[in-house]
Order: C-alpha cells, then sequence, then structure tokens
C-alpha cells in the first residue's frame, strides 16, 4: 500500500493510520508512508503530536498472524517460493488489496473519531462547479489549494484533486469528483519512464475511462 503526504502532520498521522491498516487481519501487506524528500522531510514544520495513551487507545497491540520474529519462538522461514505456491501467495496479495479500501476507510473514520482530524484515500477541493481540475499528490497539494484560490478569486471556475491513497487506488471516488468536469490535468513527480504519462496520470487516465486527461512532469 502507499500513502501521499501533504504535510508534516499528514506524515505523522498516516504512519499510525498505516500501521492499523496493514496489520489488520484482512488485509496484511505492507505499507508504506511517503514523503516528499526536503519539503517535508528536511523543513521545520509545527504539528499536534497526541499522547502515547491516546495512540494506544487508537493503534491496539501488535498481533501476529503469520511470520514473526522471535527467540522464544523460532521459526525456518525459506526465502525461495516454489512454482507451485506462487501463484497461491500472490492471489492472497491480491485479496488482501481488495479488502484494504475498506479497511482503510474504517481507520479514517475511526481516527477522526479519536484524534479529530479528518482523512480520506482522495480529496476533492472546489471542484463542485469546477471547469477545469488539477490532480496531485504529496507536498505539491498544498500549493495547488493555494493556486486554486487565487484562481477562483480571479473567476475562473478550477479545483483540485489530492490523492492520498494511491495503492489502494480510489478510482470510484475519482470518478465521482470528476464526472462533470471538461478539462482534467494530473502532475506526476516521476517521469514513468518509457510510458506516455506518468504514474499517477496514468491511473488517472485508466480510471476515467477514455477521458481526456492531460499530464504534466514536474519536479
Amino acid at each position: 500500500m502507499q500513502f501521499y503526504a501533504e504535510s508534516a502532520q499528514e506524515v505523522l498521522d498516516l504512519i499510525l493510520i498505516a500501521y492499523r491498516t496493514a496489520e489488520d487481519s484482512r488485509v496484511q501487506l505492507p505499507a508504506m508512508v511517503c514523503l516528499d524528500g526536503l519539503f517535508l522531510s528536511h523543513m521545520s514544520d509545527a504539528i499536534d503530536l497526541p499522547e502515547q495513551a491516546t495512540v494506544d487507545s487508537y493503534l491496539p497491540p501488535y498481533q501476529c498472524h503469520n511470520f514473526h520474529l522471535d527467540p522464544k519462538d523460532p521459526m525456518f522461514i525459506n526465502d525461495l517460493t516454489p512454482t507451485a505456491e506462487f501463484t497461491e501467495m500472490r492471489y492472497q496479495q491480491a485479496v488482501g488489496f481488495k479488502q484494504s479500501e475498506a479497511v482503510l476507510v474504517e481507520a479514517f473514520a475511526e481516527f477522526k473519531n479519536v484524534f479529530g482530524r479528518e482523512y480520506s484515500m482522495l480529496e476533492a477541493y472546489r471542484c463542485e462547479d469546477a471547469d477545469a481540475v488539477l490532480v496531485t499528490l504529496g507536498s505539491m497539494s498544498g500549493t495547488a489549494k493555494h493556486t486554486v484560490d487565487l484562481m477562483r478569486s480571479n473567476g475562473k471556475k478550477v479545483g483540485m484533486v489530492k490523492i492520498t491513497s494511491f495503492r489502494p487506488f480510489p478510482a470510484g471516488l475519482l470518478k465521482k469528483s470528476l464526472i462533470n468536469v471538461a478539462k482534467i490535468g494530473v502532475i506526476d513527480r516521476s517521469a514513468g519512464l518509457g510510458a506516455q504519462v506518468g504514474p499517477v496520470a496514468t491511473e488517472v487516465r485508466a480510471a476515467l475511462s477514455g477521458k481526456p486527461v492531460q499530464g504534466f512532469i514536474a519536479g
């Protein structure tokens, strides 16, 4: 799973959400909380640091459901996967991903109850009447929101969509947010070498089933 943070606060919050989702018995998949270098990794920002007791109320103690490393319970794990087992393991991963979206939504809802901050797989910003929308992820999303506000003040009907969960990809929410939007642009920071557009633009194009989507690469 891949979750992308807009701010330092989101880095902290998404780490808690990622652990809660990844360790759920219905998922059991690794998760990455992705943050932009420099903008989030090396610059100072104020965050709300919750008390340990509050975190513990949201994130229960870890319970092992399969392999584990414990000197009191030695276990031999073969890192070579026989052909007969490979497809079964891939199938289990597919099932985990299929179930991860519902588990992630539950984790978001409980996070709001405990910490008061609201998250979702996708955030649509001023898209209700927009003629054009820009799709982003990561720290560029804050700049995009600011740009939308400036353009709105000049009478231009624009909006933006921030993707928080790239895997699982929120295709259904994306379709709903952009159903009436004529012009859609996507900013990627990865060039997607060899592809027609970057990886985010590729996913957006696939989700929107042929609707025109313009991809841009920006560093």
